[in-house]
């Protein structure tokens, strides 16, 4: 019967499937087998639970508590450092026995140094809950290599020079040298107070050899407030200002990353800087822990290093416990307002201006938003004017950036060259509920380089800015006004008679192809789109500088035998564009649009696009 026949193929089919995974399963196990029988530790590094280690000076106990945390329970009872403890049981787990051997009444522990090995290292799991010794002995014959056994084993072996370097272990190697442990998205509120002394040296000369004393100069009080709401980090106190939310964030992140260099866990007589802080920080955060939320507070208080005993910067953390940091997180903490404000001068972003002033000594110009969303001038809307150009300033203006704070009370704007700013920038929405400004000073000198200052709105506060061309904001009218030649449609063109000097060619559109005609050629041959694109495109973008004024009569211009002659015609005939450039002086060429319009000045770098457009015509074949 055939489904017999299926059945007991499938039986058949389902007996291999499960011989074949029974197989691999067997075999991957015997590999794990063989590779867990030929390491120091045959368990993975996720089951141990304790370390102890003991040192020719130290015996040091860490316990996994729950959560993954480990706690140092000897010589003192304290956090420990998850990541060094991985990183230590990540080398040691894998540590290889080679040369194994059993040993017998002819062998000596002693010859091997495993009577008094130089380290222990136990480790316990749920599995081996009385643990497993390493000892490590003296160095064997072959190179890198130091004798080991495992004390409950009656086998000696080597492991790897490096594995006993590992086990070189002090207990300030594994305790949490965490200064403070800050969860920087829950801080809420910082609090830095600051009486910093700064350590200068004066050198002076006498009897031709040269003394170095050294001095402090203790800088004025300082309080610093920052506090994060739902708009982000402000800054409170010495004033009111946005807060830098990355410099901020990157000060907390250093509270937790930068290490304590030391532990004072024996209480000191001593004078250690307390009575006269240098630094007073209160770090307050939120914890949500069992759906509720909780305050939590981190405090340190930094002494004055220039009491204490060893001249090291001793910190006292809020609960009681004292330490000892370096040189850079001090720095970090002696943190300057200024690094913590936002840069940036404007809170306006460039779409929403409706309005923009700019006022200098010799000129005012008033520019602001029709109902279409065009720039005119407030006073002269007949005047077109360069959109580009303006858009261009405001995205530079608003992107402006403070590159230092000078003084929020200043009491004269002479020294800063804003008593009469070279240019006065403000910046509104369109309904002028929101109007931002800032006074520009001329370029001036410090330190023998350039710079630039700037006045808030009416504002005390003078920035230094990130730049140093004023005149790049100080624009008149005429360099807001569109200066294009044209405002044609580069589709409308049908037609188009260029000349350059002695040579002359005729474009005629047919439907969708283009086709020239060459002189003496008797047919028109058809030439690509993007060419003669490339052409009106280029007539079309030209920008006049200004008018000529001269005494120059048309001959002496070069426009009456034009360098170059260049006529769009539209589909009925008419013409709609023309070009006529004369000779080239001073790096302008004298232009005209008709033959008896204006002459205008354009800039040779304009025709960089528009010669290459009729070689390229030329060229096609």
């Amino acid at each position: 019967m055939i489904w017999k026949k299926t059945l007991s193929s499938l039986i058949f089919f389902l007996v291999l499937v499960l011989l074949y995974s029974g197989d691999r399963w067997w075999t991957e196990r015997r590999r794990t087998a063989k590779e867990m029988s030929e390491r120091a530790f045959p368990f993975p590094q996720a089951d141990v639970n304790e370390i102890t280690l003991v040192t020719p000076k130290e015996i040091i106990t860490v316990k996994k508590e729950k959560g993954d945390r480990w706690e140092m329970t000897q010589p003192v009872q304290t956090g420990a450092d998850k990541d060094a403890i991985e990183v230590i049981l990540g080398n040691l787990i894998l540590a290889v026995r080679y040369g194994e051997f059993k040993m017998d009444e002819t062998i000596k522990v002693e010859d091997y140094g495993l009577d008094a090995p130089t380290y222990k290292l136990m480790l316990k799991t749920k599995s081996v809950p009385q643990g497993m010794t390493l000892l490590v002995g003296k160095q064997a014959p072959e190179s890198g290599k130091f004798y080991a056994k495992i004390e409950s084993e009656p086998k000696i072996f080597s492991i790897n020079e490096y594995i006993k370097d590992k086990l070189d272990k002090k207990p300030l190697d594994l305790r949490d040298r965490t200064v403070l442990p800050v969860t920087v998205e829950n801080v809420r509120q910082v609090v830095l107070s600051q009486e910093i002394k700064k350590i200068f040296e004066i050198q002076s000369v006498e009897g031709g050899t040269t003394r170095t004393t050294t001095g402090t100069q203790t800088k004025p009080s300082e309080k610093i407030v920052l506090v994060r709401n739902d708009g982000g980090w402000q800054l409170e106190q010495p004033v009111k200002w946005k807060g830098d939310s990355t410099e901020i964030e990157n000060f907390l992140r250093k509270l937790k990353t930068e290490k304590v260099t030391a532990f004072v866990d024996k209480p000191t007589t001593q004078p250690v800087g307390f009575d006269k802080p240098q630094i007073d920080l209160l770090v307050k955060e939120t914890s949500t822990t069992t759906g509720t939320t909780q305050p939590v507070t981190l405090s340190l208080v930094v002494g004055d290093r220039e009491t204490s005993p060893s001249r090291d910067f001793y910190a006292r953390r809020g609960d009681g416990s004292i330490v000892k940091i370096g040189q850079p997180l001090f720095d970090s903490l002696a943190i300057t307002p200024g690094k913590l404000r936002d840069k940036q001068l404007f809170t306006l972003e460039a779409a929403n201006v409706g309005r923009f002033d700019i006022e200098t000594l010799r000129s005012k110009v008033q520019l602001k938003k029709n109902d279409q969303g065009r720039w005119v001038f407030a006073a002269d809307a007949a005047t077109s004017v360069d959109q580009q150009g303006v858009g261009d300033t405001i995205s530079s203006l608003v992107n402006l950036r403070a590159k230092g704070f000078e003084t929020d009370d200043a009491t004269s704007f002479r020294e800063y060259k804003l008593d009469k700013p070279y240019v006065r920038l403000t910046i509104a929405d369109k309904g002028s509920s929101r109007i931002e400004s800032l006074a520009i000073g001329e370029l001036a000198t410090r330190n023998n380089e350039g710079v630039v200052f700037a006045r808030v709105g009416d504002s005390k506060t003078v920035v230094l800015l990130d730049f140093t061309k004023p005149s790049e904001f100080a624009l008149t009218k005429d360099k807001l006004t569109d200066k294009s030649l044209f405002a044609f449609d580069p589709k409308a063109v049908s037609k188009a008679e260029v000349r350059r000097g002695s040579t002359s060619f005729t474009l005629t559109r047919e439907g969708e192809a283009w086709r020239i005609l060459r002189p003496k050629a008797k047919e028109a041959q058809r030439v690509s789109d993007f060419s003669v694109d490339d052409l009106t495109r280029a007539v079309r973008e030209l920008k006049y500088t200004e008018l000529y004024k001269g005494k120059l009569t048309e001959k002496e211009m070069g426009l009456t035998s034009p360098t170059l002659d260049v006529v769009f015609y539209g589909a009925g005939g008419s013409e709609i564009a023309r070009v006529i450039r004369g000779l080239e002086k001073g790096g302008r060429y004298y232009t005209k649009l008709h033959l008896a319009g204006p002459v205008y000045g354009v800039e040779a770098p304009q025709f960089k696009g528009l010669d290459p457009a009729v070689d390229n015509l030329l060229k096609e074949k």
